[in-house]
């Protein structure tokens, strides 16, 4: 399975790149809490906290303000990372509709409900988990399998397991997998601290000697997997080469983890890949930092590693514990290494942990280079939840293809954004990108995998240079870009319709299949099939036979239009073209018996 597109945001970090530099630098999630978290007035907890989670663009994915305030902030997070992700993978998000796109979603907390004292219907839809997948299909008009899983802390890596599986199966050919925690009430954080399952810093002391709880971390990933026919000719981040899901099944306790099931569910994993022990460089670990944990999961890679030298860390002990969005943190932090062929230094363990065996283990606490070796560079990524649901992935470094010279000839680029400060948010971002792809791919992606939207900027470079410097001057200077004019249709009502009207048409496959839909729907109401009758004049002369036809004829004729990316702002209608105004609209036609056409 190809990872074709990343996004993420956690606290401070907007982007990958961004995230990388985090990782490399040593730097640390961990703060307390922000003052604009009145719900945690009187509370001294720290962790992992966003500054601020109410920022939302509800007109971009076309909610009201009504919508949007009753709606949990982790699934706008999901929507604008989901969407980054997309573009990121080349795929314009809003030519998805209709297609086989799965949506796969971990998702756990349920704090914005028990804050919310509203009972209105969008409340009750905004903070139930289950819609955070199914508000993303909706928005853009996505077939495929949609689901939230709750695994507790492995949550995201099943979702990702679960679309590894269905991208195999036919069930889908893309796939959206997507993870996000926030922590919204003091609630949870007070629960876990009864239970001492949270350490005393709020940080991960992951597999070090001050290993005594966990601390807790927000953030939102979201990654784009694709089959051979997403894949083919696109760039590719990395590849899953297997995956695998167990339970601990009857341990010492609910929450007691396994080392027997942890170290079976990473053996099934890398048989699914087709890899042995021998092939793994390194494990992106669990590593929450609790004392009982982190030996049972070293021991549980003993059983299964022997002596196979190992290199083995957690992106934790930087983020914190981002529990149901952990899985994906761990994956995002793997995939970047891979492609920058260094593995990024582990925090707060600068003495080991007295109570592991590091026979054959090496934890990474200075960033080491990852040299390639008689194989692929490979990695295991381990998410084991609370309630007992381990999961384990193979990922592999995604395959060389060899560069050709580019040539020097005129390349056009493209930014488009909902608003004029976005685009120049955009132009911005792009100029720190510019550098790291060929510039045939990145005008690639901007003209055709990026949705057109209203603010655009467009320019034309030979290389690399020249798109640069053409950013730097416009945001130095930035004009204004015109809004795109909207686009209105008119249907009209009997008195334009013509025999033979659509003949041409019918080449185009969206057309016709647009017309034989509703000959499936009007011919057992009218005395002729509705094809004959757009063909005949004295057919389309009587008002019982040209009403229906037309209104046939227009809505097909709007199909067309709107596969050709003309999206109508306004629909009007005259006569009998109301109806097929209303239609395009979304409004459902209801049609009458035979009988009652005259």
């Amino acid at each position: 399975i190809a990872v074709l597109g990343m996004a993420c945001r956690f606290p401070g970090i907007e982007n990958p790149e961004e995230f990388w530099n985090f990782l490399e630098q040593k730097q640390d999630a961990i703060r307390p809490v922000p003052p604009s978290r009145t719900e945690w007035k009187g509370t001294a907890a720290v962790g992992g906290f966003f500054e601020d989670v109410s920022g939302f663009d509800a007109s971009f994915f076309g909610l009201t303000p009504r919508e949007a305030a009753a709606l949990d902030p982790q699934q706008r997070f999901l929507m604008e990372v989901a969407w980054n992700a997309l573009e990121d993978a080349g795929i314009a998000p809003d030519q998805l509709e209709g297609s086989a796109t799965g949506v796969f979603v971990g998702m756990a907390a349920t704090d914005y409900g028990a804050l919310s004292p509203r009972t209105d219907a969008p409340s009750g839809l905004g903070s139930r988990a289950s819609f955070a997948a199914g508000r993303l299909s909706h928005r853009l008009g996505l077939r495929g399998p949609s689901l939230v899983v709750d695994t507790a802390c492995s949550s995201s890596l099943v979702a990702l397991h679960l679309a590894c599986k269905a991208l195999q199966a036919g069930e889908c050919d893309l796939a959206i997998v997507g993870g996000v925690h926030l922590m919204l009430s003091p609630l949870t954080f007070q629960q876990l601290q009864a239970t001492g399952a949270l350490s005393a810093d709020g940080h991960c002391h992951s597999f070090g000697a001050g290993a005594s709880g966990y601390g807790r971390g927000e953030g939102a990933v979201a990654v784009v997997l694709g089959c051979q026919k997403y894949a083919d000719g696109k760039r590719i981040h990395a590849l899953i080469r297997g995956s695998a899901v167990n339970h601990d099944g009857s341990s010492a306790g609910l929450t007691v983890p396994s080392a027997a099931a942890q170290a079976q569910v990473i053996g099934q994993a890398q048989r699914a890949a087709g890899v042995t022990p021998q092939e793994i460089d390194y494990v992106e670990a669990h590593g929450t930092g609790t004392a009982l944990g982190d030996p049972l999961e070293i021991g549980a890679l003993q059983q299964v590693f022997g002596t196979h030298p190992l290199w083995v860390g957690t992106v934790k002990s930087s983020l914190g514990h981002l529990e149901s969005a952990a899985g994906l943190a761990g994956f995002l932090k793997v995939v970047l290494a891979m492609q920058h062929q260094q593995i990024p230094p582990q925090l707060h363990a600068e003495e080991l942990n007295p109570r592991i065996d590091w026979k054959n283990f090496l934890l990474v606490r200075q960033q080491q280079p990852w040299k390639p070796g008689l194989h692929p560079r490979r990695a295991g990524l381990s998410s084991f939840g609370m309630s007992g649901t381990n999961a384990h992935l193979i990922l592999e470094e995604a395959p060389i293809v060899p560069e050709n010279p580019p040539e020097k000839i005129l390349q056009p680029l493209l930014l488009s954004a909902h608003t004029f400060s976005a685009l120049q948010q955009s132009a911005i971002r792009l100029v720190s990108a510019l550098q790291q792809q060929p510039l045939t791919e990145i005008s690639k992606t901007l003209v055709q995998g990026r949705a057109a939207l209203p603010f655009r900027l467009a320019w034309t470079a030979r290389d690399i240079w020249e798109a640069k410097e053409f950013l730097q001057k416009w945001l130095k200077h930035p004009v204004p870009s015109i809004e795109v004019h909207r686009v209105g249709m008119a249907f009209g009502g009997q008195g334009t319709q013509r025999a033979g009207m659509g003949r041409q048409l019918r080449k185009f496959p969206v057309f016709q299949k647009a017309l034989e839909e509703c000959a499936a729907v009007l011919d057992p109401l009218l005395e002729r099939p509705l094809l004959e009758i757009l063909e005949e004049e004295t057919a389309l002369q009587q008002t019982r036979l040209a009403q229906p036809a037309l209104v046939a004829f227009e809505w097909s004729l709007a199909m067309l239009w709107r596969s050709l990316g003309f999206q109508p702002a306004i629909l009007l209608g005259h006569s009998i073209g109301e109806l097929a105004a209303a239609a395009v609209a979304g409004h459902q036609v209801h049609l009458a018996p035979k009988a009652s056409y005259a």
